[in-house]
């Protein structure tokens, strides 16, 4: 119910897309499997918009199309190493952090064996051309 109320509130009074990407998808998809050290570190960070999130759906030739998912993410230690290319990654240029889908079992079936992951626009290796406007954050 208050899932609800919140999407209804954000359909009559429009919050920030960084506020929104936070809040439905980050917090409300993470939560559920993530440590209470994560939720302590995140969930707030979510709730003041500390953090601008983006996402990291579509891949070149593919869309959104999980099926034909490319992105692979390859456990190592208590890391994931992620290959792949994301393209029409909303709000890139003023994030601070990135959810999205990767594969992590290649041996399942194309519409399964995939995890949601979140991590710093910030880490090594990735890479966001710059905002062709040369604006700020909005």
């Amino acid at each position: 119910m208050q899932h609800y109320i919140f999407n209804e509130e954000l359909q009559m009074h429009p919050a920030p897309a960084p506020l929104a990407f936070g809040v439905t998808w980050s917090a409300l998809s993470s939560t559920p499997s993530a440590t209470k050290s994560r939720k302590r570190e995140y969930l707030p960070r979510i709730a003041n918009v500390d953090d601008w999130w983006c996402q990291g759906f579509s891949e070149p030739g593919s869309g959104s199309d999980l099926a034909s998912l490319k992105t692979k993410a390859e456990r190592k230690g208590d890391k994931y190493i992620i290959n792949g290319q994301k393209t029409w990654t909303t709000l890139a240029q003023y994030a601070d952090m990135i959810f999205c889908p990767a594969r992590t079992d290649t041996n399942a079936k194309k519409q399964m064996g995939i995890s949601f992951i979140v991590f710093s626009i910030e880490v090594e290796g990735v890479t966001v051309p710059p905002d062709p406007d040369h604006r700020r954050r909005p």
